[in-house]
């Protein structure tokens, strides 16, 4: 496809008033005027914009043009010329600088990558490239490259924090990760970045010394063993990521489509469900605990006060590095009594995505340096290094498929959703505002059938 020539200068970029110009002098632009349609609202309106821009950059059409029959591989040709010469396409100064948001504990492999990516597209005489790491902590957290859970995609796409894939790099992303993590990352048929790891959803940690994994299959039977030996098992009722993962085991089904929320938790199922995490609540002080954070979960099976939690993924890998794996297990989510049946507890996928901020001045080089660190390599490389599983396919890595992190997640996936599809911020509030977690919480789960559907009446079925 030709290049469409452009009638306004770089200047585009900086002006709502460019912006419109652009759109309105572009060859093309009346076959995409539902981008500038009046009733949009403006954080849709803007992305609509930028994404159309995006797709018109100059950069972008170079790259995806000479690299045709590329397989994605960004260390072999023809990527790498065609990612040069698009680079240099939005290089206005010859220096390219993007600056990447990471959590601290992945500092120094970040580091590291971006050490790669210069090696990789900086040698080149038309530009120079810089690639900053800073990390979440830091007091300034602006960054053209960050990372995210894929539990905050409706935020940061609502909030226009965040820009959709280029469709060639999407193509690349899908062909290499798997159709889960991708699902993860897709807002509205939109990808918004690249999967990084996985394993984030809940799983159970238990103390070997105390637990058997045989004695792991049911959530009551353990908290009753937890009580004999004097201990107790973790579980933090108000958890949305838990509870829900109960209605969603009694038969419940909530579904998010980007736009509307449909939930049929005021019902049977969702009352046998209410009624289960009663139950589960009435053993607080009898083998189990329903308050605390991580830290304090570490601190308990430091003192021997808990012998087994269910947490996310991440505060599970914490809790390994710290205690070791010789005293911690991981399992996947027990079986929990359901309107008399043994059912198991369902939980939410979890990964990290790299993304990137709509205000980078080099979205090129920025996406690519995202799509870089999220390659099947990088991955990899990741999880020998801090730990994180990895999103893309890990079958001919022995060593990663056999993690018990890893194992206890695909043990899980029979009972596993994706979030974002699953629960909207939205029906997330309206489960906080109706009170019933907290009520049943407080009042150890001592609440009548009728008490539990009036809370349950004012969950909407849709929103």
């Amino acid at each position: 496809m030709l290049y469409r020539r452009i009638i306004f200068p770089c200047q585009i970029l900086c002006s709502a008033l460019a912006v419109s110009l652009m759109l309105s002098g572009c060859a093309g632009a009346d076959n995409n005027s539902e981008l500038i349609s009046s009733d949009s609202d403006s954080v849709q309106q803007e992305m609509k914009n930028r994404e159309y821009l995006s797709d018109k950059l100059k950069s972008w059409e170079i790259f995806s043009q000479e690299i045709s029959d590329s397989d994605g591989d960004s260390e072999r040709e023809p990527f790498v010329t065609a990612a040069k010469d698009a680079i240099a396409a939005e290089s206005t100064s010859a220096k390219i600088e993007i600056t990447v948001r990471c959590p601290s504990e992945y500092e120094s492999e970040y580091r590291r990558m971006a050490g790669e990516f210069k090696w990789q597209f900086a040698d080149d005489d038309r530009y120079l490239i810089d690639v900053n790491v800073v990390t979440s902590d830091a007091p300034n957290h602006n960054a053209d490259v960050f990372i995210y859970n894929d539990r905050d995609i409706e935020g940061l796409v609502s909030s226009g924090k965040v820009i959709k894939v280029n469709d060639k790099l999407k193509s690349f992303s899908v062909a290499n990760a798997t159709a889960e993590s991708i699902d993860s990352c897709t807002f509205k048929d939109k990808q918004y970045g690249f999967p990084l790891s996985s394993c984030k959803g809940n799983v159970l940690l238990y103390d070997k010394s105390v637990l058997s994994w045989e004695s792991l299959s049911n959530l009551e039977a353990m908290i009753e063993t937890a009580n004999e030996k004097s201990e107790n098992v973790y579980i933090d009722i108000e958890d949305q990521m838990f509870s829900n993962g109960i209605f969603l085991a009694a038969g419940c089904e909530p579904f998010y489509d980007g736009t509307m929320q449909t939930a049929d938790y005021n019902s049977d199922k969702g009352l046998n469900a209410a009624k289960t995490l009663c139950s589960i609540s009435k053993y607080q002080g009898k083998g189990l605990i329903c308050s605390g954070d991580a830290n304090n979960v570490i601190d308990g099976f430091s003192s021997k006060k808990i012998c087994a939690a269910i947490v996310d993924g991440n505060n599970a890998s914490d809790i390994r590095q710290r205690l070791g794996d010789d005293v911690i297990g991981i399992a996947c989510l027990p079986t929990v009594k359901i309107a008399g049946n043994e059912v198991p507890i369902h939980s939410f996928s979890g990964y990290d995505i790299s993304g990137v901020s709509p205000n980078c001045s080099h979205p090129f080089t920025a996406q690519l340096f995202a799509y870089y660190i999220s390659r099947p390599r990088s991955q990899i490389g990741m999880y020998y290094s801090v730990g994180s599983i990895p999103s893309a396919d890990i079958s001919e890595y022995m060593a990663i498929s056999e993690d018990p992190l890893f194992s206890a997640a695909e043990l899980q996936k029979e009972y596993t959703h994706i979030f974002n599809q699953t629960i909207s911020s939205a029906f997330e509030k309206s489960i906080g505002e109706s009170d019933i977690l907290s009520q049943i919480r407080e009042k150890r789960g001592d609440l009548s059938d009728q008490q539990l559907k009036k809370l349950l009446s004012s969950i909407p079925e849709k929103i």
